[in-house]
């Protein structure tokens, strides 16, 4: 795949999902804070909310590269598949991060359907990429 593609489509799915993290955050479709781990874990409680959302946005996107190496590593054919099977896969690491010690208990209860919609948009878009420039270059 070309490089140049390669880095705009996960440049637009960070910013997609980091607008998306703040929207859901702002009408309280997840009732925890996206940057509130960045707030506890680094130096960033004096910053203004745009430097953290601006790293979080950086983090994903570094996650969103990943994800599309680890989709063009492996020979799948079927993104619809690839997108079902890894939004799952992501909103169980999500939920676990955020609250681990609650997890065992209300996992079902923590699960946010929006969040979940967001994320298979965002890895559909990225996997769907991949997939479609693989073909290509067997044209």
């Amino acid at each position: 795949m070309d490089k140049e593609v390669f880095f705009w489509t996960s440049f637009i799915a960070a910013l997609s999902l980091t607008i998306a993290l703040k929207f859901l955050q702002f009408f309280h479709f997840i009732d925890w804070s996206p940057v509130e781990k960045l707030e506890s874990g680094f130096i960033l409680t004096s910053h203004q909310w745009l430097i953290k959302w601006l790293l979080l946005g950086i983090i994903i996107w570094g996650l969103c590269l990943l994800h599309m190496l680890i989709t063009q590593a492996f020979p799948w054919q079927n993104a619809t598949f690839i997108s079902i099977g890894l939004t799952v896969v992501y909103i169980f690491l999500i939920t676990q991060y955020i609250q681990p010690k609650e997890l065992e208990k209300d996992f079902w209860e923590q699960l946010s359907l929006p969040l979940l919609a967001v994320l298979a948009i965002v890895i559909r878009f990225m996997s769907g990429t991949v997939l479609f420039f693989r073909e290509l270059s067997k044209k």
